[in-house]
Order: C-alpha cells, then sequence, then structure tokens
C-alpha cells in the first residue's frame, strides 16, 4: 500500500514541478506545498472559467439587445419568430454559464477551505488512471 501511495504522490508532484526527496524523514512541508500548489491550480482555473463567463454574459447582453432593437427597427430579425428564438438561444446559454459560474465559485471555495480535499481528489484521478 505504502509503495502505491509513493508512486501517486510521485505522479502528482512531477505535473506540479515539485521534488520529493524520499530519503528525508520530513517530507510534510514538501506535501504540504504539493497540496497548495494543488489548490492554486483549481483556483487559478476556476477563475479563467469565470471570467470567460462573465464575457459570455456580456456578448449574449449585447446580442440580445441588438436583436430586439433590429426587431424594432426592420434589420436582420424582422420577423417576431427569429427575434424569439435568438432571445430564446442567449437565454439558454447564459444559464448554462450561471450553471457554470456556480460550480468554478464552490470549487474555489472548497479549494480555500479545504486544499487537502482537492489534493485527494486529484489523486483518486491518478489512482483511476
Amino acid at each position: 500500500m505504502s509503495q502505491e501511495i509513493i508512486a501517486v504522490l510521485r505522479e502528482i508532484a512531477s505535473q506540479f514541478s515539485v521534488a520529493i526527496d524520499w530519503t528525508n524523514e520530513n517530507i510534510q512541508p514538501v506535501i504540504q506545498e504539493l497540496i497548495g500548489k494543488i489548490a492554486m491550480y483549481e483556483i487559478l482555473t476556476s477563475i479563467s472559467w469565470v471570467v470567460l463567463s462573465v464575457f459570455i454574459f456580456i456578448i449574449c447582453g449585447f446580442m440580445i439587445s441588438a436583436t430586439i432593437k433590429s426587431n424594432k427597427t426592420g434589420g436582420i430579425f424582422r420577423s417576431n419568430d427569429d427575434c424569439i428564438f435568438m432571445c430564446i438561444y442567449c437565454g439558454v446559454v447564459i444559464l448554462a454559464f450561471v450553471i457554470v459560474v456556480m460550480c468554478q465559485l464552490h470549487d474555489i471555495i472548497k479549494a480555500n477551505i479545504i486544499p487537502e480535499y482537492t489534493f485527494i481528489l486529484k489523486a483518486k484521478e491518478i489512482l483511476k488512471n
């Protein structure tokens, strides 16, 4: 069992560029550094998803506004069906990205409060492979 743990820790450490000296008696600081890097990775990827989602929200807002203006002035979306379809499409995209933002905020909070949990999830993912 200890060899499996060492193999998992070695694999995770190699992914985050952390060298573990197994001859050293006290490897806990190295493991803590590894846990910190994994938590930071999770936080930064979640923040990038939130930023992308905000960008998509802004684009969809402009698309809905332009669609409604175009429908009123007789532009591209002359029929009400086209306007309704575009607004529904943008609404579904916004709803999907609201769900993405909620999940990513949950991951950020989880990584900040319990970074060890993020480490355990990463270890389980490596053990599956």
